[in-house]
């Protein structure tokens, strides 16, 4: 719901774009700060603590700014914000990884962020339908009533969380002694020539984020800014807008998923970011609001299925007992390319250059599609050379 109300409901407040991209730069600022110190804290005093604290904590600073919206106490809110969004980014990931074995856990990915997906449904269809049934009330009241909704619903999040009697720290197990080593043998198992460089693989899979991170800081935050200032969209047509986006990101996530049990996971992905990016040059030069939102939902449904398949990637590229560590920064990475980007592209969209923005967008991503292209090529010629130097069983021949 925010997604769709929260920029609008600030520019009815009278803030210039320049501001919105101030806030959201500190708020992937905290993020930034918080990725390391969030994965350290969640080994010491379990994920579930860290994740209830910092929902909470972001819960009561925007109900805070609902009430009393001052520039410190936006600040305080976006801030909370991106350090709820940190601890999440950090901890899910590994959670989901140690729940499935090496090379079997697409279809959990995959199915996870469907249903995260279908939650942004639900959030865009009531971000563009609630404002506009109290239109009556003027934009400002009718966008904050709509926020203040969302953020009950984002509270109600926190129940099952609680219920859960306390998640393993870190998500994972932590390895010692002969299970490191177990971890580590089976690590190489899964990709052979990635753990042999114990730098340069993590380096490349957070400089994946770090691009992709600064591409989607120039478009993703002023998407609805766009529709409403270019085509004069309104609340409710932004909202189908977003909804159907996350109705053909689950669907393609789900699809995706499936595929990539017989095809390799990194290709499918690969492919649908790349199916991407013809659509995201044309979207702004779309004739009509209709033929952009068209373009904006297949766009957004072909990028974002590929990113279970990315997270699955990252976290079999290394043993069991580096997966926080690397998700820490790979949220670090994130956080920083997204609020230097977000906070560069505020002024322009209030010059309305959409065109050069979603220009440096597609750049952005084409360079993530071509490491992740590098760290899968490298893998594949690395698995291929073990089983060239494997003693063949006597007797075993070729059949299988």
């Amino acid at each position: 719901m925010q997604a769709v109300t929260y920029n609008l409901w600030l520019l009815a407040l009278g803030y210039p774009a320049a501001w919105l991209g101030r806030l959201m730069a500190a708020g992937a600022a905290a993020g930034l700060a918080g990725s390391l110190p969030l994965g350290w804290l969640a080994r010491r005093r379990g994920a579930q603590a860290v994740l209830v604290a910092s929902g909470g904590l972001a819960g009561l600073t925007g109900a805070a700014s609902l009430l009393w919206p001052r520039p410190e106490l936006l600040l305080a809110a976006a801030v909370a914000a991106g350090l709820a969004g940190a601890a999440l980014a950090v901890l899910a990931n590994p959670l989901m990884a140690a729940m499935e074995p090496p090379g079997s856990a697409s279809l959990l990915f995959s199915t996870q962020f469907a249903v995260g997906q279908v939650a942004a449904l639900l959030g865009s269809f009531l971000g563009g339908w609630l404002p506009a049934r109290m239109a009556g009330l003027g934009d400002v009241l009718a966008l904050r009533n709509a926020l203040a909704f969302s953020l009950l619903l984002a509270g109600l999040a926190l129940f099952p969380l609680l219920r859960t009697g306390g998640l393993p720290a870190g998500g994972e197990r932590r390895p010692r002694g002969e299970d490191e080593a177990r971890a580590g043998r089976a690590g190489l198992r899964r990709l052979p020539g990635l753990e042999a460089r114990a730098l340069g693989v993590p380096a490349l899979l957070v400089l994946m984020e770090a691009t992709t991170g600064a591409g989607a800081g120039l478009v993703v935050p002023y998407l609805n800014v766009f529709l409403v200032r270019r085509f004069g969209a309104g609340t409710g047509q932004v909202g189908a807008i977003f909804a159907l986006g996350s109705v053909a990101t689950a669907l393609l996530a789900l699809a995706g998923g499936r595929l990539a049990r017989r095809v390799r996971p990194a290709w499918v992905g690969m492919g649908l970011q790349l199916l991407s990016l013809p659509l995201l040059l044309a979207a702004p030069r779309s004739a009509s609001l209709r033929a952009a939102g068209a373009v904006l939902v297949l766009r957004s449904g072909l990028m974002n299925a590929a990113e279970p398949l990315r997270s699955q990637f990252a976290m079999e590229s290394v043993r069991e007992g580096q997966r926080t560590w690397l998700s820490a920064l790979q949220s670090l990475a994130w956080e920083a390319s997204w609020a230097a980007s977000t906070a560069w592209a505020g002024p322009r969209v209030d010059r309305g250059a959409f065109l050069l923005l979603f220009q440096g967008t597609a750049l952005a991503y084409a360079v993530s599609v071509a490491l992740w292209l590098l760290l899968a090529l490298r893998a594949e010629r690395a698995a291929g050379g073990l089983r060239a130097r494997a003693p063949r069983a006597e007797g075993s021949g070729d059949l299988k």
